[in-house]
């Protein structure tokens, strides 16, 4: 008698690490500015939010770090979870401590600290102590070199790019689980650009870091990310692969907000 065999059961997907469900924000309780966005970062991936200028891109981030209350804001329906859990029950500096860590636009850096300073005030904030600072200033210095020669220079003496990645080294030492990063590459060198992102890629690839980015610059974003979300006007209107992304002819008619909501198919299901 023959042994029967069964074909082999696919192995579930794993849980995204972070999923918004539709959600709407509004600022001072009058003013939409997210109409049902939703969007997907697995573990291990980089998740590209494209959009013109006012897409929505920022607040989408703000209400993913539950920074949306300093500025008057709200999720006023749909849900956001991390790891799970509900982001509108955490505040940000709890957030933070489990692995959601924000980078803001503008390159915020403490102007008067030296760089290793700000870069200190990333592990002191996630409660380190002495010896991790001192393991995560090694991490943070191997991944941008320019730092580690500027580390007792004032930040604010820095250049843009040196700032940026300051700001971004800062989010590294509170170790993240999800770096959230809003317009890294805004005003910076092309070269600059793609140094940054190319060791965001190795951060990645090494140490399997989740990243979810916000970027005009759609050109880079889909060149390092695995899957991308475009926004126009406060929606998701279109949902894939960055391969399939950038396979469209049409993409710029979307990312710069022409043709939007009626064609924004699931381009891809990987």
């Amino acid at each position: 008698m023959g042994v029967s065999t069964f074909p082999p059961v696919p192995a579930a997907a794993p849980a995204p690490l972070l999923r918004i469900a539709a959600i709407e924000a509004v600022y001072q309780s009058a003013i939409v500015a997210l109409h049902g966005v939703s969007l997907e970062v697995r573990p291990g991936e980089i998740h590209a939010l494209l959009g013109a200028n006012g897409a929505g891109k920022s607040t989408t981030l703000k209400a993913v770090s539950h920074l949306l209350p300093a500025e008057r804001g709200q999720v006023r329906s749909g849900a956001i979870h991390f790891d799970g859990q509900d982001v509108a029950a955490l505040g940000p500096a709890a957030l933070v401590r489990r692995g959601l860590v924000p980078v803001l636009e503008g390159r915020r850096c403490f102007a008067h600290l030296t760089v290793e300073e700000n870069l200190v005030t990333g592990g002191i904030g996630r409660g380190a102590r002495r010896r991790e600072i001192a393991a995560g200033l090694e991490r943070v210095y191997a991944a941008f070199p320019r730092l580690a020669e500027r580390r007792r220079s004032p930040a604010g003496l820095t250049s843009g790019g040196e700032q940026q990645m300051t700001a971004i080294g800062r989010a590294l030492m509170a170790a993240p689980r999800l770096l959230v990063l809003d317009e890294p590459s805004m005003g910076l060198a092309p070269l600059v650009v793609q140094d940054i992102f190319r060791q965001l890629r190795r951060l990645n690839q090494e140490q399997g870091l989740s990243i979810l980015v916000a970027e005009q610059n759609s050109t880079v974003a889909l060149q390092y990310a695995d899957r991308a979300t475009v926004l126009d006007a406060g929606r998701s209107v279109l949902h894939g692969t960055a391969q399939a992304l950038r396979q469209r002819e049409d993409i710029q008619h979307f990312y710069f907000g022409q043709g939007v909501a009626e064609e924004a198919p699931e381009l891809a299901a990987a």
